[in-house]
């Protein structure tokens, strides 16, 4: 029995230390980009601009189905960072 055990504690140990530690931001955006993160983030169910409600397409957009708009606002921070991070790192070279 202690045999089938070990490596099933191996394996769950393995996965928790795999799993990224994450860690919280709290910050304050214009109520404009908010307006637009929530547009962005309804993806193709947006059909007019939140600002100027000129109609648009979104269908280009990655985002085809509905996400909150806290989750697609922490996408695009960690892609700004990894971004502005590369930028630094290469010489501000893209």
């Amino acid at each position: 029995m202690d045999d089938l055990l070990f490596p099933i504690l191996m394996i769950k140990k393995m996965i928790k230390k795999r799993k990224e530690q994450m860690f919280q931001l709290n910050t304050k955006i214009p109520e404009a980009q908010l307006i637009q993160l929530q547009a962005l983030s309804k993806g193709e169910a947006c059909q007019s601009c939140p600002t100027c409600g000129t109609r648009w397409d979104l269908s280009n957009q990655v985002l085809t189905e509905p996400i909150p708009p806290t989750t697609l606002a922490s996408k695009l921070l960690k892609e700004a960072i990894q971004n502005a991070f590369d930028k630094a790192q290469f010489g501000g070279k893209d």
